[in-house]
């Protein structure tokens, strides 16, 4: 897969993963509204449920029966709103329509119950309870009339056993009621109006006691004890409603989060995967390259090449990075070529000035040779003459004799002259091409090289002081030393001579501590602050046209730092000199005495 792709894979994933994320926290939102709204109407209903199963006692102290109908119509709208919002429930809806079909038959019970008590009266001036109070105010005010004591005690005791019975339903009360009506009966036989009182009376007992029995003397019987089980199922199936929304309302928040976590897990090691696949071609593909280019730095190697493979945008960068190596390597060939070139032809600059001092110096001595020479043959000449015409005396042999004697011997110190500086001339040029390590004199090396720029010197009016013990031998590579110094006094002649100022150069050499230390200065022009830091690149140079070619102080900082593995400091200050510190930690010397 191309990396591009990869990375669009990766960065719609993460928005898939935000995208998922927000989906769910709104629907987990939205989700815990619908259960906030619901859990509000599921407490309106029960509410509602609560003040229509209150209606039983209720009526009965407000014979009202409109607050009923409203009761059920509170009740009817909080069920209709609540069956809204459990459309996908199922299970609930069902035992939402359970629960109303018990409220209906509630309903329809209590409109029974409502019914007998209007039948017997919300009060004692109404219904059957009017008619059964008139028996009862009749009876015992005959009862009293009749100013018989023992008739007024029993009925008396008839209206006990009823008060009894009524206020604790028990059976034995009634029967024990029966029983003292026909004893009163039977007590007043030859009166018919007590007679008929008594039967005015126990018939509208039997009718109340009906009616009641009907309705429910207590909350186990009758009507109302059919109501007392439907209002306990109404409580548990209301119960069970509420159990079964709630379960609902938390399974389905359940699977909503549930799903969303598993989507956001599908899609985060998705990710993951693809971007740990991605992270690990990069990282190998980097490790591999960034070991490659240390390598090849290490090694200067250029001939090496990065065996990536693969389709990718990683691929086509190692086959670029492969191509820009390649190119790079043929530039470096070029480079070294035209480098060798150049280092070859700043040699042969500096040779130049070396060959055209030494053979100045040369004239010189050959000179005061040749003009000795012909003084001299001119000389034999005019004695051939004398001693022809026969005129030669004794003076003319004498002073021929003085004048041969001195030309000689100014011819032999002349000779000696050129012998030394072609054998100076010739061990510098031999130990520049041919350099090994070798014993050799420091003071007298530094004093040849200085010999040979000696027609340069004096033409510029240079004057040089060398502060070198003069019996200290080095093992070294003579070559580099005769090719550092030489260049050095080629860069003070370039760039360091002032008009109006005689330059000074001065070299000075120590030994400290088994390490030497060794500092050529000049009192000239110095250099630009600026050009410090690369004055000792290749090809920076500040007389490119006037034929420098940069070269010199690179070839100077490669001898020192590669062939002699040692240090070199540059410090100069515009206007005031340069100096530069050469420092040979790892140097084979010894200092040689006459005595030894």
């Amino acid at each position: 897969m191309k990396l591009r792709h990869s990375l669009n894979v990766s960065q719609i994933l993460s928005v898939l993963t935000l995208v998922i994320f927000l989906t769910c926290a709104f629907l987990l939102y939205r989700n815990d509204s619908h259960t906030a709204l619901i859990h509000q109407q599921l407490l309106n209903l029960q509410k509602a449920m609560y003040q229509v199963t209150s209606l039983d006692t209720e009526f009965i102290n407000d014979p009202d029966t409109k607050s009923i109908e409203q009761h059920f119509q509170t009740y009817l709208q909080a069920k209709i709103l609540l069956s809204d919002r459990l459309t996908k429930t199922q299970t609930s809806i069902l035992l939402l329509e359970q629960l109303d079909s018990s409220v209906k038959e509630y309903q329809k019970t209590l409109y029974k119950i409502v019914d007998l008590q209007r039948e017997i009266g919300f009060n004692e001036d109404l219904g059957l309870r009017a008619k059964f109070r008139h028996a009862v105010h009749a009876l015992q005010t005959y009862s009293q009339n009749l100013d018989d004591k023992n008739f007024e005690i029993l009925i008396l005791e008839i209206r006990r056993r009823e008060k009894d019975y009524l206020l604790r339903i028990d059976e034995q009360y009634l029967t024990l009621h029966k029983t003292l009506v026909n004893q009163a009966k039977s007590y007043h036989q030859q009166h018919q109006k007590s007679i008929t009182l008594l039967d005015d009376y126990q018939q509208a007992l039997e009718q109340y006691l009906m009616l009641r029995k009907e309705q429910g003397l207590n909350k186990n019987s009758g009507l109302i004890g059919q109501n007392s089980l439907t209002k306990k199922s109404i409580e548990e199936q209301t119960a069970s409603l509420s159990k079964m929304i709630n379960h609902t309302l938390e399974q389905y928040a359940f699977n909503t989060l549930l799903t969303a976590l598993i989507l956001l897990f599908i899609v985060i090691t998705c990710k993951i995967i693809i971007s740990s696949l991605l992270h690990r071609r990069i990282a190998q593909s980097f490790f591999k390259m960034n070991s490659l280019l240390a390598k090849i730095t290490a090694e200067n190697n250029f001939i090496l090449r990065s065996d990536l493979t693969g389709d990718d945008e990683l691929s086509e960068f190692s086959n670029h990075l492969n191509e820009l190596i390649s190119h790079v390597e043929e530039l470096l060939t070029k480079l070294k070529k035209a480098q060798d070139r150049l280092v070859e032809d700043a040699k042969m600059a500096s040779l130049g000035t070396m060959v055209n001092g030494f053979a100045h110096e040369l004239n010189t001595p050959l000179g005061i040779v040749i003009t000795s020479e012909s003084h001299l043959r001119h000389k034999l000449h005019n004695l051939k003459h004398l001693l022809a015409q026969g005129t030669l005396k004794k003076e003319h042999l004498d002073n021929l004799i003085n004048e041969a004697d001195m030309g000689l011997n100014l011819m032999e110190s002349n000779l000696a002259r050129c012998a030394s500086l072609i054998t100076n001339f010739k061990q510098i040029a031999v130990h520049q091409q041919y350099d090994e390590l070798v014993e050799f004199n420091l003071l007298d090396q530094i004093k040849s090289v200085f010999q040979t720029y000696n027609h340069e010197l004096n033409k510029h009016s240079v004057t040089f002081e060398l502060n070198i013990p003069d019996n200290l031998l080095l093992r070294s590579y003579v070559g580099a030393f005769n090719q550092i110094i030489g260049m050095l006094i080629n860069n003070s002649l370039k760039h360091g001579l002032v008009p109006d100022k005689t330059l000074h150069i001065e070299v000075l050499v120590k030994l400290v501590s088994g390490a030497l230390h060794f500092r050529f200065s000049d009192n000239g022009n110095g250099i630009e602050e600026e050009m410090l830091k690369k004055v000792f690149d290749p090809f920076v140079t500040t007389k490119r046209g006037s034929g420098g070619t940069g070269l010199g102080l690179s070839i100077i900082y490669s001898l020192i730092t590669q062939k002699l593995k040692g240090e070199l400091e540059l410090q100069s200050v515009a206007g005031e000199g340069i100096v530069f510190y050469m420092h040979l930690a790892n140097i084979d010397y010894r200092y040689f005495f006459e005595n030894n």
